[in-house]
C-alpha cells in the first residue's frame, strides 16, 4: 500500500489535474530563513504520514516512494509558504479524515503545486518499475 498521506491528500483535492509532461516544479528557496520553513514543514508533514497508519509495514520500494513524496511535499511547503494553520491541520490531525481537509484549507496555488509536485514523483517510480511478467499459459 502507498502512502497514506498520499491518499489523504487525494481525498482532500478530488482528482488532480494531470501536469504537463515537461513540468518541473521549480525548487525551493535556500538560505536559512528557507531552512528553518523547512524544518518547520518536514516535521508537521512527517507526523501527518505517520497519523493512521497503525501497524502497517511498507516495501523498501514504497519506503522510498513515501520518502520521496514527503519531501516533494516539503519543498511545496516552503516554496509556496504553506500557513501555519496547514501545517498545524497536518501537525494535530488525528485521523485519515482529519487530516483529508488539510488539503481543502490550502489556497488553489497550493494545492495545484503540491499536486504537480507528487505527480513527478509518482510519474517517476512507475517509469522505473520493471515490466511485468508476461501471462503464462
Amino acid at each position: 500500500m502507498r502512502h497514506a498521506l498520499i491518499a489523504m491528500i487525494l481525498v482532500g483535492c478530488g482528482s488532480p489535474k494531470p501536469a504537463p509532461e515537461t513540468s518541473t516544479p521549480p525548487p525551493p528557496p535556500t538560505g536559512p530563513a528557507a531552512d528553518q520553513a523547512r524544518a518547520t514543514c518536514a516535521a508537521a508533514i512527517h507526523k501527518a504520514a505517520t497519523t493512521g497508519r497503525g501497524d502497517e509495514v511498507f516495501s523498501a520500494e514504497d519506503q522510498m516512494f513515501n520518502a520521496e513524496i514527503e519531501t516533494a511535499m516539503t519543498d511545496g511547503c516552503v516554496a509556496k509558504k504553506w500557513e501555519p494553520h496547514i501545517l498545524g491541520c497536518l501537525a494535530n490531525g488525528t485521523s485519515r479524515d482529519e487530516l483529508g481537509m488539510c488539503a481543502e484549507i490550502m489556497s488553489p496555488i497550493q494545492r495545484e503545486d503540491m499536486m504537480e509536485r507528487m505527480l513527478v514523483v509518482a510519474k517517476a517510480h512507475e517509469a522505473a518499475k520493471p515490466p511485468a511478467p508476461a501471462p503464462k499459459n
